[in-house]
């Protein structure tokens, strides 16, 4: 097994990244859903374009965990702030995914240090994200961190609905 490294995602990263950004969801939420819906809210939400874009939105930083020189997983981290977080130093994990087989290698903690390098560098008071009700496996990694539960969004894949948990970390400037 090769070591992982973590950078920031340039525009020569994004067809290879907007394939591990389909995979990693379908993956996750395949079953949840139709297979319509599912394939709709996949081209919707990360088309080519989109995922250049993000890569240069000076609003966010997108990193990619790179091992054996492809993309296993990445991060978004915004500064796209929900309400509730509009009047406080804030950062959004706004994405955080691992292809299967780069899970349970110590790939997401990475992924998650990263974003508190990133949150120290600006110090922010919360790091807040949203993860899926059912999505168990998420919360239990999330909590480790200290995130807590502080709300809840929909978050519906196209006509399916579904509910998202709004959750924070404090930090400790």
């Amino acid at each position: 097994m090769s070591a992982s490294t973590i950078r920031l995602a340039t525009e020569g990263d994004a067809e290879e990244l907007m394939e591990v950004c389909k995979k990693s969801f379908f993956d996750t939420f395949t079953g949840t859903c139709t297979e319509l819906d599912m394939q709709t809210y996949l081209s919707k939400t990360f088309p080519l374009k989109r995922i250049i874009d993000e890569i240069n939105d000076q609003h966010c930083w997108l990193f990619v965990l790179v091992q054996a020189r492809k993309i296993g997983g990445y991060i978004k981290i915004g500064r796209h702030l929900i309400a509730e977080m509009k009047e406080r130093k804030a950062l959004e994990i706004e994405r955080l995914y691992l292809l299967h087989e780069c899970i349970g290698k110590g790939n997401g903690n990475a992924l998650m240090q990263k974003c508190f390098e990133i949150a120290g560098q600006e110090k922010v008071e919360v790091i807040y994200l949203g993860v899926w009700e059912h999505n168990y496996r998420a919360q239990k990694f999330y909590s480790k961190f200290g995130f807590e539960v502080f709300g809840q969004h929909p978050f519906p894949i196209e006509s399916t609905p579904q509910t998202d948990l709004w959750l924070k970390k404090e930090l400790t400037l």
